[in-house]
């Protein structure tokens, strides 16, 4: 009795076994591809039914291929399209890839949000691929329910379940109908868990960020820190430093391989290459799926480096008697530099799964932004993904914020007259305005304009005008007693201006004459004082920079310019610079005087004329303003 109870009791433990596994084998089978079984459906029909099907894959199709190209959106959100700086605006026109992450946010549309837009997508668009099913005239449809779309994002396939009924009816038949499905064999839903895995390694470990200051720190053409026994300064083009990093980031983030993906093999020989240029997500694989790393020189590039001079970055001077107190070492020099570097710019992500016997071939795209403030990856910990819940529009906020009417007065801060045709912007802390208006006169003898201001406690007008330096002046737009004035500097521009060289033997031998600046040779102008600082470089392969000059008043400056070759200051001049207002005002050229060398010079020499430049310089003629 006792052993058949026990056979009955493990009767029913293989039998429970056997239905757990396979409960479990249909859900894993369920959760990783979806089959269609289409029920029994009259003859009569089927080329109706094969109708809606061909509808629901064409329109399907474009959505997924929509969905690829968007980085997971089928339309484009005005917020994202709008801010230039929340995409990569790529060829042909209009086509757009957002960024999943941007100012601290992530915009990596979750599946659910996905599954979302294809059901409403396909409930909107298939009604009018159908066109009131006019290709079957012999046939009466009546609808009797609208659509609803279910989608499943399986692993290896997408399923689109439309439950629509319909009424079916002629002279022969009469029938109903109320279930159309198709699978697209695209592994959708792989494809973003791969997505998902390179976004969340770039914002945990600063991938990307640590690859660019890597990048930076090893080139020895963008200066970072270091130090050189000598007394002439070092002198970068600034713009020089940032077209190289755009062309070491062009050349190399393509290099990037993530691991465990589809990828060609590193060479034998490039080893740093190889162990440095390998991303990796975690334990999990892709083997058939390809990802790979693009950056455009001409999609939105933020670049600037501190300490500078405007446009040039230049190296300080230690001399003996800062090194040494206790023995004379007046005759060492020492060049010492530290730079610090903001850096913004997107990287484009292009995932592609490879085509089998039973998937399709597939590709993916989206962006992010690389970020480096003071050399130093500059990402916050990111937030839960959301379903898109976004701060107003810049022009929402512009339009739907209005306090009151303001009159903004736009003066000359020499000689405190109203100036008109000066272009007024405004923004409050990230929501910018834009141009509200441009200055005129008005009653009473002044220049400004009347405008409305959204509410801001903090805003920032910004006045620019020919022959004037850009203004700024913050306000409070809840003060409403106030007539806030904008107040600009005037400035003369002066677009011609050349170099004349004098040679400092021929200046010894009282021989003097003008001769101009070597083939291979530049001359790179400073002119400052405690309110003005402007630059120029000459000869330049484009458009000379246009010197600046404080205008409506006479004002005195410190004048610096150094011939560089290569590397190397062969010349230059430094020396005080009066400017009468006068002058200035019939003036619209500039010459330069230079002294130099008829030799070339070794470093001794070099570091004998720099020292003694405020000397030679004082032997030949100033600037001349004409």
């Amino acid at each position: 009795m006792f052993n058949k109870k026990r056979g009955q009791i493990t009767l029913f433990i293989i039998i429970g076994i056997v239905l757990l596994l396979g409960i479990a084998l249909v859900l894993f089978i369920q959760k990783n591809s979806f089959t269609i079984e289409k029920e029994n459906i009259p003859e009569e029909i089927v080329p109706l039914y094969s109708f809606v099907e061909g509808c629901m894959e064409e329109v399907s199709k474009k959505d997924l291929e929509l969905i690829g190209r968007n980085g997971g959106y089928l339309s484009i959100p005005e917020h994202i399209k709008l801010d230039p700086f929340a995409h990569i605006a790529i060829s042909p026109p209009n086509y757009i890839t957002p960024y999943w992450w941007y100012e601290s946010n992530n915009r990596a549309p979750t599946n659910t949000f996905i599954k979302n837009q294809l059901e409403s997508s396909m409930n909107e668009k298939l009604k009018k691929c159908i066109n009131g099913f006019k290709s079957f005239k012999d046939i009466q449809v009546e609808e009797l329910s609208d659509i609803s779309t279910e989608v499943t994002l399986a692993d290896e396939n997408i399923l689109f379940d439309v439950q629509w009924n319909l009424k079916i009816s002629n002279q022969a038949i009469k029938n109903k109908i109320d279930r159309f499905t198709i699978s697209q064999d695209i592994r959708l839903s792989r494809i973003l868990e791969l997505a998902r895995a390179i976004m969340n390694t770039e914002n945990k470990e600063f991938w990307f960020e640590d690859f660019t200051f890597d990048l930076i720190s090893l080139d020895p053409e963008i200066p970072t820190t270091n130090f050189e026994i000598k007394c002439s300064p070092k002198i970068w083009f600034m713009k020089n430093v940032e077209n190289k990093l755009k062309k070491l980031l062009q050349a190399n983030v393509p290099l990037i391989k993530v691991r465990g993906t589809n990828h060609r093999s590193t060479p034998k020989d490039q080893q740093y290459v190889k162990n440095h240029y390998s991303f990796t997500t975690g334990e999990k694989t892709f083997p058939r799926m390809h990802a790979t790393f693009t950056f455009d020189p001409r999609w939105n590039f933020e670049f600037y480096a501190r300490p500078n001079n405007g446009l040039f970055l230049t190296s300080g001077q230690m001399q003996g008697q800062d090194i040494a107190n206790v023995i004379d070492m007046s005759w060492f020099c020492m060049q010492n530099y530290h730079f610090t570097y903001d850096v913004q710019y997107p990287i484009m992500v292009s995932l592609r799964d490879e085509e089998t016997s039973k998937n399709k071939e597939y590709s993916f795209n989206f962006a992010f932004p690389v970020i480096l403030n003071h050399n130093i990856p500059d990402k916050e910990t990111l937030p839960q993904s959301f379903e898109f819940e976004y701060s107003p529009l810049s022009k929402e906020y512009c339009a739907d914020n209005i306090t009151k009417e303001f009159t903004i007065r736009t003066v000359n801060n020499v000689t405190k007259e109203d100036i008109p045709d000066i272009n007024v912007s405004f923004a409050c802390l990230k929501f910018k305005c834009g141009i509200i208006g441009s200055s005129d006169y008005m009653e009473g003898g002044i220049a400004g304009l009347n405008t409305d201001l959204p509410l801001c406690y903090s805003g920032l007008l910004t006045g620019e005008g020919k022959g004037y330096k850009k203004s700024k002046k913050i306000i409070d737009t809840s003060n409403i007693k106030q007539t806030p004035a904008i107040k600009l500097t005037p400035i003369k521009e002066i677009k011609n201006y050349t170099i004349v060289k004098h040679f400092i033997e021929n200046i010894q031998q009282g021989s003097d004459f003008e001769s101009i600046l070597d083939e291979n040779e530049q001359a790179v102008i400073f002119i400052e004082n405690s309110e003005h600082t402007t630059f120029g470089f000459f000869p330049s392969e484009e458009e000379l920079l246009p010197i600046t000059l404080l205008a409506d008043k006479d004002a005195d400056y410190t004048i610096k310019i150094y011939i560089m070759n290569d590397d190397s200051i062969v010349g230059g001049y430094i020396g005080p610079l009066n400017i009468k207002d006068n002058d200035l005002k019939e003036s619209n050229s500039i010459t330069f005087h230079v002294v130099s060398s008829v030799e070339t010079l070794s470093e001794d020499d070099q570091l004998e004329l720099f020292n003694k430049l405020n000397e030679y310089s004082s032997l030949i003629p100033k600037p001349e303003i004409k």
